[in-house]
């Protein structure tokens, strides 16, 4: 699953490279909140929990 995180992320990136000037702030905004919402409903994946107190 991470492998095809990062293949979006650099789709993303390259993509950015050929969009107009003046839509480049807005696209980032968006591709930053997509970035941060996916990594957020999946954090588990992300984050693993290591101890805590949870796991009593």
């Amino acid at each position: 699953m991470k492998k095809h995180f990062y293949l979006a992320i650099m789709i993303s990136i390259i993509a950015g490279l050929y969009i107009p000037k003046d839509m480049q702030f807005a696209v980032t905004i968006m591709i930053i909140s997509s970035i941060a919402t996916y990594v957020g409903i999946n954090h588990s994946s992300f984050f693993p929990v290591k101890g805590g107190d949870d796991d009593e």
